[in-house]
């Protein structure tokens, strides 16, 4: 039995408090357990030892983890958020335990610092530059607009937004600087990045990093909503194809993670096809997907990404091949926009449930939300829905009513 550290584990990361259980290991958890942060019922019922313990203090949740370690020897820590994937880095180095190397682990969260370290290695990536104040907007007049306009470091498509013109992009810059909602208590900051608008469509790759290199799992197909904002309402998850468009995707890929020293853990890269046709790299992260992407994994019978997160960071070897799925599954999510969200709100959406495929759904359901006229980020859902089929095209057919 191992001792296994996960600093809080919400969205996503509930799921590596119970592969970790699952595993045999003992786990405790590191979080606030208040507001946004509060834990998840599976979580609270699946630990073996809860710190409460402000996260977002770093210098003292350092401390706390060194005196844990002297009390009850650690021998993984893990993130359960993207926002605590560098002080986890940190931690890790300072206890001598497998990790992330800190200062990559920190371009990895900050999308300018990202796209700096692409290009400095000659990768492809979007052409971009930093924003840090209303004044320095009227000196863009002759870009190449359309350009979009997103947080540095955020998550959940908050403040992304596709812009046409000057106008366009005060009126987003000071609508995000106006922005009262901070995610996990972190500020959305005045410095942020715009860069150019990829056409194209727009997929994810969940995989692992093993001693020969990365194993893509998936090549998840993003279905955004409508523009100028990108929230995404759907994804269908399915192996990778030895299709001319699924090698370029990983080929891209693996070039993205030897530039970023990405060695160790599970990753999730999102993608997109710009005018040329190339793809080229949105962001990505070196922590569990989100949006139930771990759990429609297995469903369509792949690996098990949470279980393979805690092996890799108690320093085990990851096979050099993965379980692909075999089949294909999708999660769909309940935009206000949509005729379909209008139609069922009040009956809750339960008609989906005689679907063929049809799995389970979440709902967050209230009348002001489907009010709205658009969706911006991930806070506009009114809840999801989890399908499977035989195969990708058969999952999209199912989910496609509910989008219109």
């Amino acid at each position: 039995m191992k001792h296994v550290v996960i600093f809080e584990p919400i969205g996503s990361g509930a799921s590596l408090v119970l592969a970790a259980r699952k595993l045999g290991h003992d786990v405790t958890v590191v979080s606030l357990n208040d507001r946004d942060r509060r834990l998840p019922d599976p979580v609270l019922d699946n630990l073996n030892h809860l710190v409460e313990h402000d996260s977002n203090a770093q210098e003292a949740t350092v401390a706390v983890l060194e005196e844990l370690h002297r009390r009850k020897k650690i021998d993984a820590v893990i993130a359960g958020n993207e926002y605590y994937v560098p002080l986890v880095a940190r931690i890790a180095q300072c206890l001598s335990l497998p990790g992330l190397d800190p200062e990559r682990a920190l371009a990895l969260r900050n999308k300018h610092e990202m796209r700096k370290l692409l290009h400095q290695n000659a990768v492809r990536v979007p052409s971009f530059q930093l924003i840090s104040s209303a004044e320095e907007i009227s000196d863009l007049a002759s870009s190449a607009f359309p350009l979009v306009l997103k947080p540095l470091a955020a998550a959940g498509s908050f403040h992304v937004t596709k812009v046409t013109g000057p106008d366009e992009l005060s009126q987003a810059y000071r609508r995000a600087q106006a922005e009262q909602h901070r995610e996990l208590d972190h500020d959305i900051g005045r410095s942020m990045l715009l860069e150019e608008y990829l056409c194209g469509p727009e997929y994810s790759l969940e995989g692992y990093i093993s001693n020969a290199g990365p194993v893509v799992l998936s090549v998840t197909e993003k279905i955004l909503g409508a523009e100028p904002n990108f929230v995404e309402c759907g994804h269908v998850v399915h192996a990778p194809r030895q299709t001319p468009e699924h090698r370029a995707l990983q080929n891209y890929l693996a070039v993205v993670i030897r530039a970023l020293s990405l060695n160790l853990g599970v990753f999730h890269a999102e993608l997109r096809w710009n005018q040329a046709g190339q793809p080229v790299l949105v962001e990505i992260a070196a922590r569990l997907p989100g949006d139930r992407l771990v759990e429609l994994i297995a469903l369509a019978g792949g690996d098990d990404l949470a279980a393979l997160c805690v092996q890799a960071h108690l320093g085990q070897s990851l096979p050099s091949v993965g379980k692909r799925p075999n089949g294909a599954a999708a999660a769909v999510f309940f935009l206000p926009e949509t005729r379909f969200a209008a139609e069922n709100v009040s009956s809750g959406f339960h008609r989906l449930t005689a679907w063929d495929g049809y799995l389970d759904q979440s709902l967050r359901v209230n009348s002001t939300q489907v009010e709205q006229q658009e969706a911006s980020d991930y806070r506009s859902r009114l809840g999801s829905a989890l399908f499977r089929a035989e195969d990708s095209a058969a999952v999209r057919r199912l989910i496609s009513p509910c989008l219109e």
